[in-house]
Parts: structure tokens; C-alpha cells; sequence
């Protein structure tokens, strides 16, 4: 069974995360991150900074740059910035507001992370 690493609500958390299997954010957190699996983040939890990550899955809000395998913004998301991923779904009643660059292949997560700010790319390897 996959580690799910929950950062809960009413937790707010300023600096970088690294992690090695996916994360839920239930509450606020401001910085950069490398999810090495699924970033969920739940209604009423906010995230600001940019992100690396195999999914991320949006209920919440996001304010920054993501690059990723699969984006998928649910009804009642709120995205703000530019998104790097080859599948991406926006349901209805979700908000996005910035720039889609969309690639056919699949390609690795730092190859398309190479429009990312610096310290971001740094983290990932890039």
C-alpha cells in the first residue's frame, strides 16, 4: 500500500518539500516542491510555490508553476500560473487563470521542468 504523507489542516508551513510518495495538503503551504507521487490538495487548502510532481490532483488552491505527468482540477479549484504537463483536466466549476504548454510524448518530469524557476530545477535535478 502507498504512503500517503498528510499535512493537515489548519497547519501552516513555510519552505521546500521533498517527498519521496504522495502528499495531501489539507492546509497552507508556501514554497517549492518535488512530490515523487500524487499531490492532492484538498478543498480549503492553498498552496504557493512551485511544484514538481507525478499528479497533482486540485480541489483546493494553487498559485505557482507546475510541472507534471497529469494535472486534473476539480470542480471548485482555483489555479493560478503556468502549467507544464502532456494530460491535463479541468472540470467543470474549476478556475484556471495562466499559461497550459502541453507536450504529445511523455516526457521525463525534468525535461519539462526546464521553464521552471532556478531553485526549483535545482531541487529536481535539472
Amino acid at each position: 500500500m502507498a504512503k500517503i504523507i498528510t499535512l493537515a489542516k489548519g497547519l501552516t508551513l513555510i519552505g521546500e518539500i521533498h517527498a519521496e510518495s504522495s502528499v495531501r495538503l489539507e492546509g497552507h503551504f508556501e514554497g517549492n516542491g518535488l512530490i515523487k507521487g500524487t499531490l492532492y490538495i484538498a478543498p480549503g487548502a492553498f498552496w504557493e510555490g512551485s511544484l514538481i510532481a507525478e499528479v497533482v490532483m486540485i480541489q483546493g488552491v494553487l498559485q505557482g508553476d507546475i510541472s507534471a505527468q497529469r494535472v486534473v482540477m476539480l470542480a471548485g479549484s482555483q489555479v493560478t500560473g503556468t502549467i507544464f504537463a502532456p494530460l491535463v483536466q479541468i472540470q467543470f466549476g474549476a478556475v484556471f487563470n495562466g499559461v497550459l504548454r502541453m507536450r504529445s510524448e511523455r516526457k521525463a518530469l525534468v525535461d519539462t521542468a526546464t521553464q521552471l524557476p532556478a531553485n526549483v530545477r535545482q531541487i529536481a535535478g535539472a
